[in-house]
């Protein structure tokens, strides 16, 4: 029987060996066309360097260089036999582990194809080679597939994910088989995926595949369908060879296409890291109330590419190092760095905990930057993304590859066998916000756990972090915070755990004595902008009044404040009228709490997102010549730095309203050792302020927008 084929004991008739000798490529690209094939002699200078022999003649190998890399390319023939069979052959004529698969199929859903390119993720095996190299089965999971979907995403190429159909029985396509298969989800219809991909599986090489339609199963026979312009179009047309090439150079470039490890990282130190104490550099106490936070989201602020091709290490990081002078000139002693670990695209799909993303450079790299900020006095909070990973995790590819198998499908939350995700990966699991790119951890397993705070330990020994911002608070599990808390108040009473929660719930249900120590103030963020819109500083007066006046309910906890940061429009889009600027930051750094500027924000930088899309609020920053536009925002915020940080009340004191009014607002911040009063006047013109507080009468004549602070 066919499903009895594949043997792994016995050993093969005719064996298969490299040819060390063999020229080294950095890929090997397989055709289908001989037009593409005569294409590539005439366009690019290319060499034979062997053949593959059959008994129906041979097939010259070529290779040919392009953009620093030497590439191999054949004309490989239909079907799924004779191709492995050339695959295996070209052992002996090249050296590589990486084959670019690319033709025409058939569609079997022109509905939702027509027009793109499609990359399988799954093929059905209705043929026989793969079942004589991977145990018997329905589909055989393209390894590859998400690669090449991040090439086709980088490349700007509209594409679709989905199953393929290989069969090696052209002319018996029936009308039933194709109305299962496409019930199946089967988009395509093909001849070589299965068994290539079986055949790579089993010789530990890498395949890439991408196909063409040319809506050929519409047509009554064969005779029409050669007769068609479209079967040109679709198997001969050297554009998309253009495509496979660039491909080629993609993968010849992305690390990542290496094998896996499935095992979790170590989190040894490296003897390169060793040298570095960090610990020996004295700075003052972590007193978060006594911060001035400034918030990069690193992968934008250094201009990083937005989706990590596996390009060489670049420190890229070093320009947050270079930016020290300017957070110091502005107040700052507190760092909020965002995503910074190895993940795929925005950061927060990590890949690898252990690991500081190679476009930003190198753990090295990053320790020399984490010096430099405390040599300036400057604190340091790395984003913890707990909740979930990205597909490019170790234990999500141990999963994908071996299934049931896998010893990591306990990591994985509400992992299932009987369903299907966006990816067609034939099995679903617990995600973020309906993102399957973002991959939901199983914080109940101890194993995960261990994990997670093992790497935490490593983020504090070996980078001297001294808090952390939790993403997405909100969808973890509380015993994962007590254990976080307990973990690293061990190492550091001091340590600073602050969860995102973007709703206004109870936020002592996370900021408690046994989970964190405060949260992102979402509440009062929308209070500051909406008060100074509607002209009704009511708003704002009541939410600091419930939040921290003498019945607030988070009296106790030094919340973060903000007026954006990476996730939300920048400031300047959300208010009406610029002229607000001073005023909104006079609230932000007077209120209680910790207060934070998000980069560039302090010469009010403009950003909205677009679309869905985020990147316009996180953009480049030229830190060798910033281009800084509004320099009087930009002496306002020293003087608050300096105002603060010089006064106790402002830092630690009780909140008491004094006078409000639509347009003016006037409060104090009380301490045992003074008291502050602050005047808010966000009227267009000129207005008098007058109030009663501690037996003293104010009369604070303030100009159109201004405000003014009083220590009493």
């Amino acid at each position: 029987m066919i499903t009895d084929s594949f043997d792994r004991y016995s050993e093969e008739i005719i064996k298969v060996n490299r040819n060390a000798d063999a020229p080294v490529v950095d890929a090997c690209i397989l055709t289908f066309s001989h037009i593409i094939l005569k294409y590539v002699l005439e366009n690019f200078k290319c060499e034979k360097i062997g053949d593959l022999f059959s008994a129906n003649g041979t097939n010259p190998v070529y290779n040919f260089d392009y953009e620093g890399k030497t590439f191999a390319i054949y004309m490989s023939p239909i079907g799924g036999p004779a191709c492995v069979a050339d695959i295996e052959d070209s052992f002996s004529v090249i050296n590589t582990n990486k084959y670019i698969v690319f033709g025409g199929s058939g569609c079997l859903n022109k509905e939702i194809a027509r027009g793109k390119v499609m990359v399988p993720v799954s093929a059905y095996r209705d043929e026989g080679t793969s079942y004589h190299y991977a145990p018997a089965s329905d589909y055989i999971n393209i390894k590859n597939a998400d690669v090449v979907a991040e090439f086709m995403e980088s490349a700007g190429i509209p594409y679709i994910k989905g199953k393929t159909w290989t069969t090696d029985a052209v002319h018996r396509e029936t009308r039933g088989n194709f109305e299962k298969r496409k019930a199946e989800g089967c988009i395509s219809v093909e001849m070589e995926c299965a068994a290539v991909q079986a055949m790579c599986d089993f010789r530990g090489l890498d395949a890439y595949f991408f196909f063409t339609s040319g809506d050929l199963l519409d047509a009554p026979k064969w005779d029409t369908r050669m007769k068609e312009k479209q079967i040109k179009h679709t198997q001969h047309d050297s554009g998309h060879f253009d495509i496979a090439l660039e491909l080629a150079k993609y993968v010849a470039d992305k690390e990542a296409t290496a094998p896996v490890s499935c095992e979790a990282p170590s989190c040894e130190t490296p003897a390169s890291l060793e040298k570095v104490d960090l610990k020996q550099i004295q700075m003052g106490a972590f007193v978060p109330e006594e911060c001035i936070f400034y918030q990069i989201y690193p992968i934008g602020f250094c201009g990083a590419p937005k989706v990590n091709t596996g390009e060489p290490v670049a420190n890229r990081i070093d320009a947050v190092r270079k930016w020290i002078p300017h957070m110091k000139s502005i107040g700052v002693n507190a760092l909020y760095l965002g995503p910074i670990f190895e993940s795929g695209c925005h950061g927060y799909d990590t890949h690898d905990f252990r690991l500081i993303d190679t476009r930003l450079g190198t753990n090295e790299d990053f320790i020399t930057v984490c010096k430099a900020l405390r040599e300036a006095g400057i604190h340091l909070i790395l984003d913890g993304v707990f909740n979930h990973v990205g597909r490019g995790f170790f234990a999500v590819q141990d999963v994908l590859k071996n299934r049931q198998a896998s010893p990591y499908c306990g990591w994985i939350s509400g992992l299932r066998f009987d369903g299907n995700n966006s990816y067609n990966d034939n099995l679903r699991y617990d995600n973020w916000a309906g993102h399957d790119l973002l991959v939901k951890l199983n914080l109940k397993n101890p194993d995960v756990v261990e994990y997670l705070l093992s790497s935490v330990d490593m983020w504090i020994d070996e980078f001297g972090i001294e808090g952390l911002r939790l993403d997405a608070a909100d969808c973890i599990d509380h015993d994962f915070f007590r254990a976080l808390k307990r973990r690293t108040k061990a190492k550091n009473p001091d340590f600073w755990l602050m969860g995102e929660i973007t709703n206004s719930s109870d936020y002592r249900v996370w900021a408690n004595p046994h989970m964190l120590d405060s949260v992102t103030n979402y509440e009062c963020y929308k209070g500051l902008y909406s008060s100074v819109n509607s002209k009704n500083m009511f708003e704002i007066a009541h939410g600091i009044a419930r939040q921290f006046g003498p019945w607030g309910l988070y009296k106790e906890l030094t919340l973060y404040n903000f007026l954006d940061n990476h996730d939300v429009n920048r400031i300047v889009n959300m208010i009406n009228d610029r002229r607000h600027l001073k005023n909104l930051y006079t609230l932000m750094y007077t209120m209680p709490g910790a207060p934070s500027i998000y980069y560039g924000s302090e010469w009010a930088i403009e950003g909205q997102k677009a679309h869905h899309n985020d990147s316009p609020l996180r953009p480049y920053i030229d830190v060798d010549n910033p281009q800084i536009t509004d320099r009087e925002l930009l002496e306002h915020l020293k003087y608050l730095a300096e105002i603060r940080q010089n006064s106790h009340a402002l830092m630690h004191g009780a909140y008491e309203q004094v006078q409000i009014q639509n347009e003016q607002y006037a409060f104090a911040r009380v301490s045992d050792k003074e008291t502050a009063v602050v005047f808010l006047n966000i009227a267009p013109e000129t207005k008098t302020i007058y109030a009663d507080f501690k037996g003293r009468h104010f009369e604070v004549t303030l100009p159109a927008f201004s405000s003014e602070i009083i220590k009493m």
